[in-house]
């Protein structure tokens, strides 16, 4: 256990890393229409490198932290379920990631449901 901890820590699990360069071009490529949204998505992040991720910090919340962890999982609030695929941008262009992987301010109001749940527990 973490002897530390006095009441939660709240880990943000892994989950694709948008590629940075990408960001800037979502808007153009949306409004050129040459791309579909589901090519322009899957220029921008690699989604198979987070799995490992996933799995240590799984395995620390089960060994180390117990009850005194918990992760905060953006895989349900990024997944498109009609493409199957990870979505960093609404229909509009506007993305959810800075140039330097920050959350984005239209990001943030994308993942605040998650927050409020967490808030409401505590």
């Amino acid at each position: 256990m973490l002897p530390n901890i006095k009441k939660k820590l709240f880990i943000l699990d892994s989950f694709p890393r948008i590629q940075t360069e990408g960001i800037g071009k979502i808007a153009e490529e949306m409004k050129k229409g040459k791309k579909t949204m589901e090519e322009i998505n899957k220029s921008l992040y690699d989604p198979f490198h987070y799995e490992r991720g996933r799995h240590r910090y799984a395995e620390l919340v089960k060994n180390e932290c117990g009850s005194k962890c918990e992760l905060i999982d953006y895989v349900d609030a990024f997944w498109n379920k009609t493409i199957n695929a990870f979505q960093y941008f609404d229909s509009k262009g506007f993305t959810y990631f800075t140039v330097i992987n920050h959350v984005s301010a239209h990001g943030l109001e994308h993942v605040r449901p998650i927050y409020n749940k967490i808030c409401a527990r505590l």
